[in-house]
């Protein structure tokens, strides 16, 4: 989770940079360098901005279950004083002391929170790799807007080259986290069917 959380605020840095970066203006383009001729070129993005905005609310979303919010977990936007400016960059940090609590008192809700519940509610990572998939999938959203046929300029299209990237990075990220929860879940249920098999078995002796 930790390395979850330190992607996450890799790419929402980026797309921060890259929105509100200044394009060079004391050159000529023949004179640019080929990474300066695409600084400035994404910002104030509408696409870029929905991207950014879409992706800090998911910081804030409540999910259905016994766990609804991230902060409940010990993923949050900081203590007071870096609140709310990590929450405008759409920074997470992460009490470790917070999720060690959660998981020792119940695993399976932390489980049910990032996955599906038992009545088939998405959770925070299913939600999150959806829209994540949405966007990267071929002929998604970035491949509408900076494909061949799209709206974007070479420049803009590398720079949306580059953050799909970083998403699918992301995507992979949670992907992992994914199969560290669902293994932990296959041990807590042979541990469940062991302590099943222990009852009846000392039930049985003590007869």
């Amino acid at each position: 989770i930790r390395d979850f959380v330190q992607k996450w605020n890799e790419i929402m840095d980026y797309i921060n940079e890259k929105l509100t970066e200044e394009p060079v203006t004391d050159k000529s383009e023949d004179e640019m360098t080929e990474e300066e001729k695409m600084q400035g070129v994404l910002k104030n993005d509408s696409f870029l901005e929905n991207i950014f905005d879409r992706l800090k609310s998911f910081i804030t979303r409540k999910i259905e279950g016994d766990i609804n919010y991230l902060w409940e977990i010990g993923i949050t936007t900081g203590g007071l004083g870096t609140g709310y400016e990590n929450m405008m960059k759409g920074h997470l940090e992460l009490d470790e002391d917070t999720l060690r609590q959660a998981l020792s008192e119940d695993p399976e809700k932390v489980w049910r929170f990032f996955g599906n519940d038992e009545e088939g509610s998405e959770g925070f990572a299913v939600q999150l790799y959806n829209y994540l998939w949405d966007l990267t999938k071929f002929g998604g959203r970035i491949d509408q807007v900076a494909g061949v046929s799209g709206r974007l300029t070479r420049e803009q299209r590398f720079l949306a080259i580059r953050i799909a990237e970083m998403i699918e990075r992301l995507q992979r990220r949670e992907a992992e986290l994914w199969r560290k929860f669902t293994a932990m879940e296959e041990a807590i249920a042979y541990l469940q069917m062991q302590s099943s098999w222990l009852s009846q078995a000392s039930g049985s002796t003590n007869k």
